[in-house]
């Protein structure tokens, strides 16, 4: 799949905090040394201890988010928000009590929208841009004189120029940065799933390569024990006759019958890796292939299976070789299902211009939740552990698909039952005209 777990950003992601904390730390700083440097330095009259007690109060805010991120570093946007809301709030106030937008540092106010645009959704960092706004529409009438009023006064006129300014300037930052990171975002995502894709075709290979090594090592010992087989059965010619050895010599003749199943998988399996490097050439309909995959994969269940194929006469059928990419998955899926059903197993087939669809539905008990959840992943199957299985045969099936750009969807249905959605693209498929 471009895989499910870096599909989408949920709504409620987690934002690494770290780098947030350290731009508030470093914000308190400067507002300490400003204030400080002003008052002692330079002599103006301020309200110091106000002043001081809203440095302090950011800083324990600083305090309480490290505190509540000492073991995950991470924060959810809800909180992030909120932070970014005290901080502009917090600005504000301090703004307030020192001049208003005639403060040289109200232009900070742009900083919480920055960082917003860069860590948020647009929804919220719309949010920061109206608070900040708003902010500044109230400093612009009322805040505390500066504290060099006696020296020079600012004519509403340039306080009017400086608020249009702050205004204009947060809404593009927040739109330029918003866009940016959001291309940003995009490309760390593409590289997360790129970077997954390679891991999960790198696990393909070293299972297809533990696949051929078993294939190879099992051919030996399962033609010592047909031999044995044959020859226990040959010994055992003469005593049909007797009950007593009766269950010995079923027994044999079921040993026979599963060695024999199992050079025939062996057999298939050959047959597959050949299929693997030299597909057929010989296209044939998609709708021919899939009845001749029933003929061929699923004789023993041949009568459960149904197809129904929801054809569009003006759009062409199309044209599939037999690869196993398309093989596998559906030989697979069908195998699961056939081991859930109740009564029956139904293949639907449709296509459009761009893809084809294969719809495989079981009338059985459905997937439990907790197999659902971590459908697709290596070693989850409600099967797990029993009759040898390893829960790899979805894992496989779905790589196989996300390999040639198509993807698999597997649910339960609201009638009863289990239902895999396979689509494909016809661009590299569909070998018709």
């Amino acid at each position: 799949m471009p895989d499910q777990g870096f599909n989408m950003v949920a709504a409620d992601a987690q934002v690494n905090i770290s780098q947030l904390s350290l731009v508030r730390w470093i914000a308190l700083s400067g507002q300490l040394a400003a204030i400080l440097f002003v008052y002692f330095i330079l002599s103006y009259p301020l309200p110091l201890i106000t002043c001081l007690v809203l440095v302090a109060a950011s800083a324990l805010v600083g305090f309480w988010q490290a505190v509540a991120t000492a073991d995950s570093k991470q924060f959810s946007r809800r909180a992030v928000l909120l932070l970014l809301s005290f901080d502009i709030v917090q600005l504000g106030v301090l703004l307030y009590l020192t001049g208003g937008l005639a403060n040289p540092f109200s232009v900070m106010l742009l900083a919480p929208v920055t960082i917003s645009a860069t860590v948020l959704r647009q929804q919220e960092t719309a949010t920061l841009v109206v608070l900040t706004m708003v902010v500044a529409t109230v400093l612009a009438f009322y805040h505390f004189p500066l504290p060099w009023a006696s020296i020079f006064s600012l004519e509403p006129l340039y306080v009017a120029g400086l608020w249009f300014a702050l205004v204009l300037t947060t809404v593009f930052v927040a739109l330029y940065a918003g866009l940016v990171s959001s291309e940003s975002r995009k490309l760390a995502r593409g590289l997360a799933e790129a970077r997954l894709s390679l891991e999960r075709e790198h696990k393909m290979v070293s299972l297809g390569s533990l696949a051929t090594a078993a294939a190879h090592k099992l051919g030996s010992p399962l033609n010592t024990i047909t031999i044995i087989a044959h020859e226990l059965e040959h010994l055992a010619d003469g005593k049909t006759n007797s009950k007593q050895y009766q269950h010995f010599i079923d027994d044999i003749r079921q040993l026979k019958e599963e060695t024999e199943r199992c050079r025939a998988i062996l057999a298939e399996l050959n047959d597959d890796a050949v299929l693997l490097g030299n597909e057929s050439t010989d296209p044939v309909t998609i709708s021919a292939f899939l009845k001749s995959l029933m003929e061929e994969r699923f004789a023993d269940i041949a009568t459960m299976l149904s197809m129904e194929v929801n054809a569009n006469e003006a759009i062409a059928e199309p044209m599939v070789t037999r690869r196993p990419e398309l093989i596998h998955p559906i030989e697979t899926l069908v195998d699961n299902a056939a081991h859930f059903t109740e009564t029956s197993i139904g293949l639907g087939l449709s296509w459009d211009e761009m893809n084809f669809t294969i719809t495989i539905r079981d009338d059985g008990p459905g997937f439990q939740s907790s197999v659902l959840a971590s459908l697709g992943d290596p070693y989850a199957s409600s099967r797990e552990g029993v009759d040898g299985h390893m829960g790899l045969g979805v894992f496989i099936a779905m790589t196989m698909v996300n390999h040639v750009g198509g993807s698999i969807k597997i649910g339960n249905r609201k009638t009863g039952g289990a239902e895999a959605i396979l689509t494909y693209p016809r661009e590299g498929f569909d070998a018709g005209p």
